[in-house]
């Protein structure tokens, strides 16, 4: 596929440098038509594509004119590259694979793309990480990534806790913490983690009260807070249940 790249004196070594990386799978005339990529007018854009046998033409996102009239009279269809040059990288690899948009530029076009290869980069990167320990599928520590942990406070006064939990781990939660007040009894701590059954995530009780944290055990994961208070009471109980803790100071 021969594509057609004109870009400006400004930008040009950006774009250059990013065909580079794509030389291999197109073949991709880069060509000055002035100081700025964005002012490139449809006539321009017109004589260079009759200049040369294209399969299509990429203009900045940031071109205001309309090239419909461009493509009607060479037959060569225009699509809308990213806003800025050093976006090329991302749009470049993709282009056997999707159809850029003649309206929208790249970058927004891609966002979403851009978003799930981030993820998946990620994801590999994880998968491949030695950890510290794994809690619930979670690595924890040594070179995997930082974990997001997040709470809900007063889980026992939520009137759609499973609800709550489930969004925070479908907004990229790695661990959701239920917070229990003074107010919470023992039994209140059970029915909440026994109404998230159906959860596969790690959960954590967030409570200095050795009796909640005891009531928390049969389902939770990771104990927080654990110090030199209630560690004689249920230290013992927590560490024959599995579960991960942290230790903090008592004050």
């Amino acid at each position: 596929m021969r594509i057609l790249l004109p870009t400006g004196s400004a930008t040009v070594g950006i774009v250059k440098a990013a065909v580079r990386r794509a030389c291999d799978r197109y073949e991709i005339d880069v060509v000055v038509t002035g100081d700025i990529a964005s002012f490139l007018a449809p006539g321009d854009l017109e004589r260079l594509l009759r200049g040369g046998d294209y399969d299509m033409a990429i203009v900045s996102g940031m071109c205001t004119a309309s090239f419909a009239d461009v493509e009607r009279e060479t037959g060569v269809p225009v699509y809308r590259g990213p806003r800025h040059a050093a976006d090329l990288p991302l749009v470049l690899p993709v282009l056997d694979r999707i159809r850029l948009s003649k309206t929208v530029p790249a970058d927004e076009f891609l966002a979403d793309t851009r978003r799930e290869e981030a993820c998946r980069q990620v994801a590999l990167r994880e998968e491949a990480a030695d950890s510290e320990f794994i809690i619930r599928g979670v690595k924890i520590g040594g070179e995997a990534r930082m974990k997001v942990l997040a709470e809900i406070m007063d889980a026992h006064r939520r009137d759609d806790l499973e609800g709550e939990v489930r969004r925070f781990f479908a907004d990229g939660a790695d661990i959701v913490d239920l917070g229990f007040g003074f107010d919470a009894t023992p039994e209140d701590v059970e029915r909440c983690f026994s109404a998230l059954e159906g959860i596969e995530g790690p959960l954590a009780v967030d409570t200095q009260d050795p009796l909640l944290i005891a009531a928390a055990l049969f389902r939770a994961d990771l104990v927080l807070s654990l110090h030199e208070g209630n560690i004689p009471v249920v230290g013992e109980a927590v560490a024959d249940a599995g579960a991960a803790a942290v230790v903090v100071p008592r004050e």
